[in-house]
């Protein structure tokens, strides 16, 4: 419960695109998969649920339409496989526990459409459009129609640092949360290769950065 009201409290301070402006969706999963939603009354439901990562909305299917999970403030935690899902104010946040701590990913993706690679291997025509994938940490993906498209995202993560709320977008809001730390979180992220694009890269740094 103290979990939740530093992280009530350290969303409300922050400013979220409008959840009236829905823009197309990516979902999280490739496909819906089997999970449990528990509601603050302790009852379970069961159903097959994926996540838009692009409008923040829990997905469900009921038979072949896909619904998308309302009576947000009714539930508790929404798990899909062994992922966990936290709903806080109007969003969910993604619960990742590690051996110093826990993460929570605020997700924000989107794709980039790069254009159509021709015989040269150029593109053109660039624009934005989304694309059903979980393969979110290999940034490129390419569909039998040569479309280039590259992953992006735009993703937030907080964590608790000696209790104290920290976020973190990039590499400066880190290093702004771990001052006392700076050289060996930039030698970390120069020796690993660390990428801002890929969530898998950020949640290991940042666990090592929860250990200093």
């Amino acid at each position: 419960m103290k979990i939740r009201i530093f992280l009530l409290l350290f969303i409300a301070a922050l400013s979220f695109q409008d959840a009236l402006a829905q823009k197309k969706r990516l979902m999280l999963f490739d496909n819906y998969t089997k999970g449990t939603v528990l509601m603050k009354n302790r009852a379970r439901v069961n159903a097959e649920l994926n996540f838009d990562a692009t409008n923040n909305n829990m997905m469900f299917k009921q038979g072949s339409e896909e619904m998308i999970l309302t009576n947000v403030n009714q539930i508790d935690t929404v798990y899909i496989g062994n992922r966990k899902f936290i709903p806080i104010k109007n969003i969910y946040l993604e619960s990742v526990s590690t051996k110093h701590g826990d993460i929570y990913i605020h997700w924000n993706m989107k794709n980039a459409y790069k254009g159509k690679k021709g015989a040269m291997g150029m593109t053109t025509q660039a624009k934005v459009e989304t694309i059903n994938t979980a393969e979110y940490q290999y940034g490129v993906y390419e569909n039998q129609y040569v479309d280039v498209y590259q992953l992006s995202n735009e993703n937030e993560y907080y964590l608790f640092k000696k209790g104290k709320p920290a976020i973190v977008k990039n590499e400066k809001t880190l290093l702004k949360s771990f001052p006392e730390n700076k050289d060996a979180i930039k030698g970390y992220i120069k020796e690993q290769k660390v990428s801002f694009s890929k969530v898998d890269d950020i949640i290991k740094l940042l666990e090592y950065c929860l250990g200093l």
